[in-house]
């Protein structure tokens, strides 16, 4: 238990590191971004933290353990900025798209709800809670 404890924090390090996140004297993280939903031809604007938890729905099972849906949110909040910052937003009208191959998945609440139906509302807080921590590390 002890090896996998140490296995799971050192690759939430290494992700941290490789997507370039948070260090001395870094920027906060965005307060809300904009997101196309494709199939609908409309743009939804989020709070920074709702966007990752809708990542971290699309990218992991919210069963799975803290550490893990962390990683997720470090992942997917690496990425998306990675490409705001590479693209400024001018690609869609809006900062990320809910299906491009250049952002990372995301899943509105409905679906989520839907796909994972009771364990939801289980796992929610914990899907909240780490896309928080994943906020407050990749801005």
């Amino acid at each position: 238990m002890r090896k996998t404890v140490c296995a799971l924090a050192l690759v939430v390090f290494l992700l941290a590191v490789l997507c370039g996140c948070r260090g001395e004297g870094a920027p906060e993280p965005p307060e809300r971004v904009t997101l196309l939903i494709e199939a609908e031809n409309r743009i939804l604007t989020l709070d920074y933290t709702e966007y990752l938890a809708g990542c971290i729905f699309a990218a992991a099972e919210p069963s799975y353990k803290d550490e893990t849906l962390l990683a997720a949110g470090i992942a997917c909040g690496g990425r998306a900025l990675r490409y705001m910052q590479g693209h400024g937003g001018g690609t869609f009208g809006a900062d990320l798209s809910d299906s491009s191959p250049l952002c990372p998945d995301w899943l509105p609440a409905e679906q989520a709800k839907a796909l994972y139906g009771g364990d939801y509302t289980e796992n929610l807080a914990r899907v909240e809670a780490a896309a928080r921590q994943a906020a407050n590390l990749c801005p």
